[in-house]
């Protein structure tokens, strides 16, 4: 990877015709390097110089690959501009379209003092116009360049945008084209935020917002991706799922064994059973137990809805689609971990992230998912990558109920409300009871054995109900 970098910057020098890269660009970035280590929380161990060196050429080597990805996206792009903006020219002047029957064409001649078409406002010229959008192709990647970025996301990705944005400067200031600054120099002096777009829109597992609503201030490449997602919108730590029965059972084996005249040290020990009984809540029932128990079906939004139009509306629900290729496992963590430790008051991402690990539990799950789930992974290395994920999600405690909470909850009222699920619900209000009882008596269980040797009768009699009510009608129900 190092020596790939090298050859890449060696490259850029020589198109961008820098002769001295130590006067034109490393001394550029030197200046800014105190500023750059305000841009981190924690300390940057290494002298300014070190630190200049290394910000130098992965800035380089990070505006290189934004070039080749936005370099025929860019091309296009400009002669489409040029295309739209004849094309509008020509109806004005033909008259085909009456101007003053339009609310929005002299809005947009009056604003932009005449036919100013741009990329981020020729969709508002589309549809006053009535013209058919426009969208760019997306360049190719392949496996390889996939398996390279992973890294370029471990480390790069935080290269802070003053950097990029100071060596680009310098590029453009020593020569007027070049491998980094052909096509831009004729329409960009200045390196924007918008460079990362079509970078993020080809490796984000989330759909971005549009890149008119995109963030046009950000401190690097993993803050942008994130705010394009959790941004596109129209203009509790989750526990492995262990079915119901498996803990019915190890409480009734456990009760059976008790000998009465040991009952009073057993008492710890039901409390234990009760409430591992009680707090054993799965986040959700995987996708495939929704949709074969209770009839659930899962659809994708559409590319202008993310993370915060999740919904369900009666047995349907509707997710973000989720592109999942070999470097999505790295960018997702990422980005979770980016939201987690700068964002406080709401984590749109990483709650839709614990979402889909609860929902992702197997192959039969994904499949399941095939409407919300695309990419070039199979199933099983979806299954895989969610089920890796689920461990390292941090525990969330917010304050306000979310989205995708309170979707939670509605999947989870109208799955329970199911008739199979009656005997159950009873249980667990019943387990609740005793083990309110039991903590009431908890201070008296020296001198009071009977009264618990009662108590702990009646889970008794309860969990060998409940045994004899799975062995007729099946716990997986």
């Amino acid at each position: 990877m190092e020596q790939k970098k090298l050859g890449v910057i060696g490259k850029i020098l020589w198109d961008n015709e820098v002769k001295d890269f130590e006067l034109t660009v490393l001394n550029k970035v030197k200046k800014i390097v105190p500023i750059v280590r305000s841009c981190y929380d924690m300390f940057l161990k290494g002298d300014d110089e070190h630190l200049a060196w290394i910000f130098a050429i992965d800035g380089l080597f990070l505006l290189n690959m934004f070039h080749t990805y936005n370099m025929d996206t860019d091309r296009e792009m400009e002669e489409y501009l040029f295309t739209l903006k004849n094309t509008i020219k020509e109806k004005i002047e033909s008259k085909s379209i009456k101007i003053e029957e339009s609310v929005d064409i002299p809005r947009l001649l009056l604003r932009y003092k005449g036919i100013f078409v741009t990329e981020d406002n020729y969709i508002e010229w589309e549809q006053a116009f009535s013209l058919p959008h426009y969208e760019p192709q997306l360049p190719k990647v392949g496996p390889e360049l996939r398996s390279m970025l992973q890294d370029v996301m471990m480390v790069e990705n935080q290269v802070p945008f003053i950097v990029l944005k100071e060596i680009y400067e310098a590029l453009h200031s020593s020569s007027s084209s070049g491998t980094c600054s052909s096509h831009d120099s004729a329409n960009n002096v200045f390196f924007s935020p918008s460079k990362f777009h079509i970078f993020c829109k080809i490796h984000s597992p989330l759909k971005l917002c549009s890149k008119r609503i995109a963030p046009y201030k950000v401190d690097h490449l993993l803050q942008y991706m994130y705010y394009s997602i959790v941004e596109n919108v129209p203009v509790r730590k989750p526990t492995e799922f262990v079915p119901e029965c498996k803990i019915f059972f190890q409480a009734v084996n456990f009760v059976k064994q008790i000998p009465y005249n040991e009952i009073v040290q057993a008492y710890e020990q039901t409390i234990s059973i009760l409430e591992s009984f009680c707090q054993s809540e799965p986040v959700i029932p995987s996708a495939s137990e929704l949709h074969d128990k209770a009839g659930f079906r899962f659809y994708s939004l559409e590319e202008d809805q993310g993370v915060k139009n999740i919904r369900i509306s009666g047995k349907d629900v509707y997710l973000p689609t989720v592109t999942l290729n070999t470097d999505s496992d790295v960018i997702l963590r990422n980005l979770v971990a980016y939201e987690t430790l700068t964002t406080a008051k709401s984590l749109p991402l990483t709650e839709f992230m614990f979402l889909m690990c609860a929902l992702v539990v197997n192959e039969n799950d994904v499949k399941i998912l095939e409407n919300v789930i695309k990419g070039d992974l199979d199933a099983g290395e979806v299954s895989k990558l969610f089920t890796e994920m689920r461990s390292s999600l941090p525990p969330i405690k917010m304050e306000k109920e979310s989205k995708v909470q309170v979707v939670i909850d509605e999947i989870n009222k109208v799955y329970n409300s199911r008739l199979q699920m009656k005997p159950y619900l009873f249980f667990k209000k019943l387990a609740h009871w005793l083990l309110s009882a039991l903590r009431v008596i908890g201070g008296f269980v020296g001198s009071s054995w009977k009264i618990v040797a009662f108590i702990v009768s009646i889970v008794m009699v309860v969990f060998l109900t409940l045994q004899a009510y799975c062995d007729v009608y099946g716990c997986n129900k």
